[in-house]
């Protein structure tokens, strides 16, 4: 009750948003390592507007999905769900239900990391490089001795769930476009956007157009702006 609460909490301006922080911290406290709560909390970050720049926006959102990540018993979670329960027994079924929730809100919590570490790379794509690595048409580093983040948290995505499937593949279109394959990227926004069940959001068509840019189809790009007008009216 308390998680759905914080969502109905305005967050328009600075003194809103530093009550709805203070109650997030509040039960945090109260509630340490709570998924549901923790999940909840990382939900309400990425759907509301940045109340800071953008990285630092990106870091809230990965110190956020992070908390989430550390609050699930990943091998407890993997045997649970591995072992076949009979359908006939109520608490065996209730236990593998709330484990499948587990699972989704782990799930979402390292995807929203991932799509948070290649957004804030992008953002620093004009600081100081070690490794230069093209990515939409520019440079952007990967310090030669660190390890790949996004990499580690893809690997791990891929753990839990189909990172192909039309709910997580945004992942592959940006990991494609970290690595400066803009044609494969393409490819995989297409294939997304084709087999979205609801009307593809207009994020996604940008994204398409911002990529055929990119690539140099100028001719494409003017073409799918031109039906942009027709796909989302005003």
């Amino acid at each position: 009750a308390r998680g759905r609460f914080l969502s109905e909490l305005k967050r328009d301006s600075d003194e809103e948003r530093s009550a709805w922080n203070e109650l997030a911290a509040s039960l945090k406290m109260e509630y340490p390592s709570y998924t549901p709560l923790l999940a909840k909390i990382l939900e309400c970050i990425v759907s509301g507007s940045p109340d800071q720049d953008k990285i630092s926006h990106n870091q809230r959102i990965i110190d956020a999905a992070n908390e989430v990540i550390e609050s699930i018993d990943q091998e407890e979670l993997l045997k649970y769900l591995s072992i076949k329960s009979d359908p006939e027994d109520e608490e065996a079924e209730k236990i593998k239900k709330k484990m499948e929730v587990t699972r989704d809100q782990l799930a979402e919590a390292l995807y929203q990391k991932g799509l948070a570490l290649a957004d804030a790379e992008f953002s620093e794509v004009d600081q100081p490089v070690v490794t230069s690595v093209a990515v939409s048409g520019t440079d952007f580093d990967v310090p030669s001795d660190e390890p790949d983040i996004f990499e580690e948290t893809l690997k791990e995505l891929k753990k839990w769930v189909d990172i192909k499937s039309t709910k997580y593949c945004m992942l592959l279109v940006v990991r494609e476009r970290r690595c400066g394959r803009l044609g494969t990227a393409l490819k995989v926004l297409t294939n997304m956007i084709d087999g979205e069940a609801e009307p593809p959001k207009k994020k996604l068509y940008d994204l398409k157009i911002q990529l055929l840019d990119q690539i140099g189809w100028t001719h494409v790009a003017v073409y799918e702006r031109q039906w942009m007008p027709v796909r989302f009216p005003t």
